[in-house]
């Protein structure tokens, strides 16, 4: 999952230079800003009872397995990780903000639709490099989170591990709002995928956007 998430990064910004945005495309990462403390004091919560995880300065949480662990990840750019280690189940929420003067009209479908060559090939090619594997049955479709339209990718590449060796299985979902790409992964043995796929399916249901307040405030006072 920590590779999936870095080519995800390396791609978007590949893609995005094509389009003459800036050399300095992105902001500084969340655990960065929370490093230099310039984050409000209470800017995300974990019920680690529950393994609810809200985070509000990006708007987003999510209701993870009760019987998870959870940390922020190993990425840059990801703010919350939840895992299973006796089964090597991860899913993992990976948000970068754009540092662009416009919102785009495009979401992530339509980015990826005219990118697709470029996007595809090296997607698969650093996945195989990274990991010393082949990428298998690699598929994309368009779908919705919440109202989002939505890249869908789904794989499976060959795992070995001192004498072990098992299929494993990466999916994502990934959306673009208000200048800053979401990425969400869920990676997994293939035999586990393949023996429920409704459930780990609807893992991204458990997915939720929340009020923005201070948009809302705008949205109030203009109207007055």
């Amino acid at each position: 999952m920590k590779y999936l998430l870095i080519v995800f990064s390396i791609l978007i910004l590949v893609g995005c230079r094509d389009n003459n945005m800036s050399q300095d495309l992105f902001k500084k990462s969340y655990k960065q800003q929370k490093n230099e403390k310039s984050l409000p004091e209470f800017s995300e919560h974990l019920d680690t009872l529950k393994n609810v995880y809200s985070n509000f300065k990006y708007h987003v949480a999510f209701d993870g397995p009760d019987n998870w662990k959870s940390d922020q990840g190993l990425s840059e750019h990801t703010i919350y990780r939840t895992y299973n280690p006796d089964s090597a189940l991860t899913f993992a929420i990976n948000i970068i903000e754009l540092n662009i003067d416009k919102n785009s009209n495009k979401d992530m479908w339509q980015f990826y639709l005219e990118n697709k060559k470029k996007l595809d090939n090296p997607f698969t090619t650093l996945i195989e490099t990274q990991l010393n594997t082949t990428v298998e049955d690699y598929k994309t479709e368009k779908t919705y989170i919440k109202n989002n339209i939505a890249l869908k990718r789904s794989l499976k590449y060959l795992v070995k591990e001192q004498d072990i060796e098992y299929y494993n299985t990466s999916l994502s979902r990934q959306i673009m709002i208000d200048k800053m790409i979401f990425t969400f992964g869920l990676d997994l043995p293939t035999v586990f995928y393949n023996q429920n796929k409704a459930y780990y399916d609807n893992l991204f249901l458990n997915i939720s956007f929340l009020k923005n307040t201070e948009l809302l405030n705008q949205l109030i006072n203009k109207e007055k």
